[in-house]
């Protein structure tokens, strides 16, 4: 906005006649590491953690209409 010598400015895109959206895009990004404990199934009983379960277990506590998609 420095070159251009503007206070504001706006992103014109194309969708129906007069719509406005006042969302904000923002492509800020997060790494989640999520490690189990891999472990003979003979044994596992309260010892092995599935790290595929965790990522669903967050995935399921993200708000549904704050999601991305």
């Amino acid at each position: 906005m420095e070159k251009f010598n503007a206070d504001f400015a706006y992103t014109v895109d194309a969708g129906p006649i007069g719509e406005l959206e006042y969302e904000n895009f923002n492509a800020a990004t997060a790494k989640i590491s999520i490690q189990g404990t891999n472990i003979h199934p003979g044994t596992a009983k309260n010892m092995m953690v599935n790290s595929m379960l965790i990522g669903m277990e967050l995935n399921s506590m993200l708000p549904v209409n704050e999601r991305p998609e």
